[in-house]
C-alpha cells in the first residue's frame, strides 16, 4: 500500500500480491490457512488500491483474474506440495526405519566381527600356548607358511622354519614314512596319529606322533598338522610293559583290589599260588582266600592304609581252592592315580608254610636244647666270637661262677675277671680263630668270691642267628686233679714199697703170662735182670720146676681171683731150685 501511494500507482502493489501469493503457494511451507489468510490480505490491498491508486495499464479484469489464477495456484501448488511432502514423510519413515534396521544390522555384523575377533584371538592364544607344534604349509610344495611356538622342540626357530620344506630341513628322519603321510594326505585328506622320529636341529632324535588334514586357506590347499612329543607317552609305556611283565613273570603272589577290596589284578603267580584262575578271582572280595573272617583286616590297618602307610608282614591262614590250608606272609600298599588319588590296593603274598613248619621245628629243637642246655651238668656258655660278649649261659655255669645272669650278659669274661692267666684266654681264642675249636685245655679260672678252680675248656665256633658265636664248656676239675695227686702220692707210695720189699714181686698179663713189671727182689732171687724180664713169661724164664703146681696156681687164680700161701718151686737162671 505505501509504494502505490508513493507512486499513485497500483502496478506495482499488484506485482507484489502476485508474487507474495504466488510465493506462498510455491515456496514458503505454510499451511493452507496461512495461504489463505496471505491471500485475503492481497485481496484487500488490491480492493484498497482500486479506491485509492488505480491502474494504469493493466485491465482490472486482468488483475482479477491473474490474482484469483495466483490463489489457485499457489492453492494447488500447497495441495500438490502436501501430497509430496506425504510421499516424502513416507518414504522419510520407510528411509528411516530401514536405518534403523541398516544400524542393527552393522551393529550385529560388529558384534558378530568382534566374537570373530576374540574367537581369532583365543584361537591364536589356544594355538601358540599349545604344547603340540601346529604346522600350516603348502599342499603341492611342502613348504611351512605358518607354525606356533611349540615348534621349538625341533631346535629351529619360526625365521628359520617358513618357507622351507620338511625335506630341505631333513627333520623327518624316515623320508619313506613322510611320502606315505602326503600320499595318504592327498587321497584321503586326513590322517591321524601317525607315529615317526623327528630329527633336531642338533641331531637328536625324538619319538613324534603326528595327525594332519586338508584345508582350504585363503584359497590355497594347505596341509594343517599337528605333532606330538611322545617322548613321555614311549617312556611311559615302556614303564607300563616293563611293570606288567613283572606282573606277569614275578614268582611273588601280586593281587591288586578296588579301594572296596574287590580284586581287579590277579597275576600268574596268585593263580599258582591260590589255586584260582584271574577269572575266578577277578570281581570277588578278599575273603576269596581267608581261612577264616578272623584274618580279615582290622579297622586300623584300613585306616592305616587309607592314611599311605604300607602294611608289612600280615601272616593269615588262607584256603587254596583245592581246600588246602596254607600260611601266607601279605604286604598291602595303598595305591594312588597321577592325581594323587587313592583308587586302590596291591597285595603281595607268599606260601610261608614251609617256613613256618622249619620255625616251629625249630623252636621244639631249641626248646629241647633249651632244656639239654640247662640240664648239661658241665657249667656251657654263649658269647659272640667277634668280641667275647656273653649272649647265654646255663644255669650251672651261674653256680660254678657265682654271677647272676643279668651281671654276665653282655659282658665279657675278662670284664668278670674268670681267668686268673689273660694268656690262656688269647690262647684259647687263637686256636678257635686257626681250627674253629678247643677241646680239654686246663685254665685256672676265679669265680666271683676269689675262689681258684682248675677248669678243663672245651669250646667250638658255630653259628646262630646269622653270627658266629663260641659255645664254651667248662668243668671244675679240681677235685680230679686231686684225686690225681693223691692217686701219683699212692703211686710213689706203692712204687717205694714195690722197690724196696724183700719178697720177689712179678706183675704179669693173665692172659698171656707177659711180665710187665718185675721188682729188684726179683732181679735179685731170680738172676734174671729186669730187662730180661719184661716182656717175657714165668714159662719161657723156665722158673716154674712142676708145671702141675703152675696149672694149681692158675686155677685158683681164675676162680678164686687170687692165690695166698700156695708153696711152688722155682728154678733160678743159675738152676738153683728155690721154695
Amino acid at each position: 500500500g505505501a509504494i502505490s501511494l508513493a507512486t499513485n500507482s497500483a502496478d506495482e502493489l499488484g506485482f507484489l500480491v502476485l508474487g507474495l501469493v504466488s510465493a506462498a503457494g510455491f515456496l514458503v511451507p505454510w499451511s493452507n490457512w496461512w495461504h489463505l489468510s496471505l491471500s485475503l490480505v492481497g485481496i484487500g490491498a488490491m480492493l484498497a488500491a482500486e479506491v485509492w491508486c488505480p491502474f494504469s495499464q493493466v485491465p482490472l479484469a486482468v488483475r482479477w483474474l491473474m490474482l484469483l489464477a495466483s490463489i489457485g495456484v499457489g492453492q494447488f501448488v500447497i495441495s500438490q506440495r502436501k501430497n509430496q511432502r506425504q510421499k516424502l514423510d513416507n518414504q522419510l519413515k520407510r528411509l528411516l526405519a530401514v536405518e534403523r534396521e541398516l544400524r542393527a544390522q552393522i551393529a550385529e555384523r560388529e558384534a558378530a566381527q568382534r566374537r570373530v575377533k576374540e574367537r581369532e584371538t583365543l584361537l591364536e592364544e589356544i594355538f601358540e600356548a599349545s604344547p603340540d607344534v601346529i604346522t600350516v604349509m603348502n599342499l603341492e610344495d611342502g613348504k611351512f607358511s605358518y607354525m606356533n611356538r611349540a615348534l621349538g622342540l625341533s631346535g629351529y626357530s619360526k625365521e628359520e622354519l617358513i618357507g622351507k620344506t620338511i625335506d630341505e630341513l631333513g627333520i623327518w628322519a624316515d623320508a619313506t614314512k613322510l611320502e606315505e603321510l602326503f600320499a595318504q594326505l592327498r587321497s584321503a585328506k586326513t590322517v591321524r596319529n601317525i607315529e615317526f622320529m623327528l630329527r633336531r636341529r642338533d641331531g637328536a632324535l625324538l619319538p613324534c606322533m603326528a595327525s594332519a588334514t586338508v584345508a582350504n586357506l585363503g584359497g590355497q590347499p594347505s596341509i594343517v598338522a599337528v605333532v606330538r612329543d611322545i617322548t613321555a607317552l614311549k617312556r611311559a609305556q615302556e614303564a607300563n610293559a616293563f611293570w606288567t611283565a613283572v606282573f606277569s613273570s614275578s614268582d611273588v603272589a601280586i593281587t591288586t583290589t578296588t579301594t572296596d577290596f574287590i580284586y581287579n589284578g590277579w597275576n600268574p603267580a596268585a593263580e599258582r599260588l591260590y589255586g584260582y584262575r584271574a577269572q575266578e578271582a577277578l570281581g570277588k572280595s578278599l575273603t576269596l582266600i581267608l581261612a577264616s573272617a578272623r584274618g580279615a583286616l582290622t579297622d586300623d590297618m584300613i585306616g592305616a592304609l587309607r592314611g599311605g602307610q604300607v602294611v608289612r608282614e600280615l601272616e593269615w591262614e588262607c584256603r587254596r581252592k583245592d581246600g588246602k590250608l596254607i600260611v601266607c606272609s601279605f604286604t598291602i600298599s595303598p595305591v594312588y592315580s597321577a592325581a594323587g588319588d587313592l583308587i586302590g590296593y596291591s597285595a603281595l603274598s607268599y606260601d610261608i608254610t614251609a617256613r613256618r613248619q622249619a620255625e616251629q621245628r625249630l623252636a621244639q629243637r631249641e626248646t629241647k636244647f633249651r632244656e639239654i642246655f640247662n640240664l648239661n651238668p658241665d657249667p656251657v656258655s654263649v658269647s659272640l666270637a667277634a668280641d667275647g660278649r656273653f649272649l647265654d649261659m646255663n644255669d650251672r655255669w651261674l653256680h660254678l661262677f657265682g654271677f647272676s645272669r643279668e651281671e654276665v650278659l653282655n659282658r665279657r669274661p675278662i670284664d668278670l675277671g674268670i681267668w686268673v692267666d689273660v694268656n690262656d684266654l688269647r690262647t684259647v681264642h687263637r686256636s678257635l680263630q686257626r681250627w674253629g675249636r678247643v677241646i680239654n685245655y686246663e685254665a685256672m679260672f676265679r669265680i666271683k668270691g676269689g675262689r681258684q678252680f682248675v677248669g678243663l675248656v672245651s669250646a667250638v665256633v658255630t653259628e646262630m642267628d646269622g653270627a658266629d658265636v663260641i659255645l664254651c664248656f667248662v668243668r671244675d676239675i679240681s677235685e680230679r686233679k686231686k684225686a690225681e695227686r693223691q692217686l701219683a702220692e699212692s703211686e710213689a707210695k706203692l712204687r717205694q714199697l714195690f722197690e724196696t720189699t724183700p719178697d720177689a714181686i712179678v706183675v704179669a698179663s693173665l692172659r698171656n703170662e707177659r711180665i710187665l713189671e718185675v721188682n729188684p727182689a726179683f732181679v735179685s732171687l731170680s738172676g734174671y735182670t729186669r730187662e730180661e724180664a719184661l716182656g717175657s713169661s714165668p714159662l719161657a724164664l723156665n722158673l716154674w720146676v712142676d708145671l702141675g703146681q703152675r696149672r694149681a696156681f692158675y686155677a685158683e687164680l681164675e676162680s678164686k681171683g687170687m692165690v695166698t700161701n700156695m708153696e711152688a718151686t722155682f728154678r733160678t737162671r743159675d738152676g738153683r731150685l728155690i721154695q
